[in-house]
Formats: C-alpha cells, sequence, structure tokens
C-alpha cells in the first residue's frame, strides 16, 4: 500500500513539473539575438582599426642536440663522445633495425628489410639507417 501511494506521488509530481515546463515555453526558446550579446565600448561612434602587440620572448634556446656529448648512453660509466652503432641503439626517423631503398616515385627512403645486426645484406644496394 505505502509504495502504491509513493508512486502514485512521483507521478503527479513528474506529471506537474512536464506541465509546468510546457506552459512556460521555457523548451520552445531559440538562439538569443546575435545583437543583444555583443560587446561594444559605449564611447566608439564608428569602427576602429585593432591595435595589436604581439611579444615573442627569446628567453629559450631554440636548438637542443638529441644526444650530447656528456651523456653516457649505454651505461658503462664512459662518456660516448663517438658514434657507436654497434652499441647504442640511437631513435630519430629510421629504425635502426631496417634497411631502406630510395624510392624515386615517392622521393622519400622507404623499408625493404628487417635486420637482426642492423647491418644491410650484401649486393642489395639498400642503405642502414646509420648510413642516412
Amino acid at each position: 500500500m505505502k509504495k502504491k501511494v509513493i508512486v502514485f506521488i512521483l507521478l503527479a509530481c513528474f506529471i506537474s513539473g512536464l506541465f509546468i515546463v510546457i506552459s512556460s515555453g521555457v523548451g520552445l526558446a531559440g538562439p538569443p539575438d546575435p545583437v543583444a550579446y555583443e560587446a561594444y565600448p559605449p564611447f566608439l561612434a564608428a569602427s576602429v582599426p585593432p591595435l595589436v602587440m604581439l611579444v615573442m620572448g627569446r628567453d629559450q634556446k631554440l636548438y637542443y642536440e638529441a644526444y650530447n656529448d656528456t651523456t653516457d648512453l649505454d651505461e658503462d660509466e664512459e662518456l660516448d663522445t663517438t658514434y657507436k652503432p654497434d652499441k647504442i641503439d640511437y631513435y630519430g626517423y629510421f629504425d635502426s633495425y631496417k634497411y631502406y631503398t630510395y624510392s624515386s616515385t615517392n622521393k622519400r627512403f622507404e623499408p625493404v628489410g628487417v635486420t637482426a645486426d642492423k647491418k644491410r645484406p650484401v649486393g642489395t644496394g639498400a642503405v642502414t639507417s646509420s648510413t642516412i
């Protein structure tokens, strides 16, 4: 019996609220007129050209090396000042474990195979990422 009364009260509240919303016209509102919400200074009579200044600072260094001479990349407690393709995986545009040929139609280097030792097969005319 109590459940029926609670359901009846909730249904009556829902129908009453729905009637209030529909009769007030809130659901039928359209977009506002742009003139009503655009803000212009009241003292301007005519249009004025904009005056904007962009300030760009040069507080930061714009060029950083990816691998500098003061880094121990292979963690052997010696600074790596030379190129060591057999010991270090260098990351960049090309994968160290693929070899590439130049495609003249696409005008770019495209991978043609995978290698386990970072070296290209002999006689293929391909190049490795360390050559590029």
